[in-house]
C-alpha cells in the first residue's frame, strides 16, 4: 500500500481498479471527482472530501462517462475559474459503492458457514 505524507493511504492506481471499487473508495472517503481542463490535457482525479487525491493517477474518462450514464455522479456546478469541474456521488452511486461491502460480507459469511466443522 502506498502512502502520501499527511494524506493517508492510497489503495492503488485508479487505472487498476474497477468502477465498482472506485465507487466504494469514494463512499468510504466521502469523495468526489474533479476534472481539470488543462491547456493540453484533461486530468480527472478522485478526491477525498478535503480535496486531496484518494487514488494515484488520473481516472480514465470512460469510467467517468459510465458513472454519468448510470447516474452514479452528478455535476456540481459549472467549471470554475481554475478550469475545474466537480462531480459528486448520487444516492444511486453511494448505494452501488455500499453494495460491494455488503456483498463481500455475505459471501464471507457463507464461506465461514461452509468451512465450519
Amino acid at each position: 500500500m502506498w502512502t502520501t505524507r499527511n494524506r493517508g493511504p492510497i489503495a492503488m492506481h485508479s487505472s487498476m481498479m474497477t468502477g465498482t471499487e472506485i465507487l466504494k473508495a469514494m463512499v468510504d472517503a466521502n469523495g468526489h471527482i474533479r476534472v481539470l481542463n488543462g491547456p493540453t490535457a484533461e486530468h480527472i482525479t478522485v478526491c477525498r472530501s478535503d480535496g486531496s487525491a484518494l487514488l494515484e493517477g488520473d481516472l480514465p474518462r470512460e469510467i467517468l462517462d459510465d458513472f454519468l450514464r448510470q447516474s452514479f455522479v452528478w455535476q456540481d456546478g459549472e467549471e470554475n475559474a481554475k478550469h475545474v469541474t466537480v462531480f459528486r456521488l448520487t444516492n444511486d452511486g453511494k448505494n452501488a459503492g455500499k453494495k460491494v461491502t455488503s456483498n463481500r460480507l455475505r459471501r464471507n459469511a457463507r464461506l465461514r458457514r461452509n468451512l465450519a466443522p
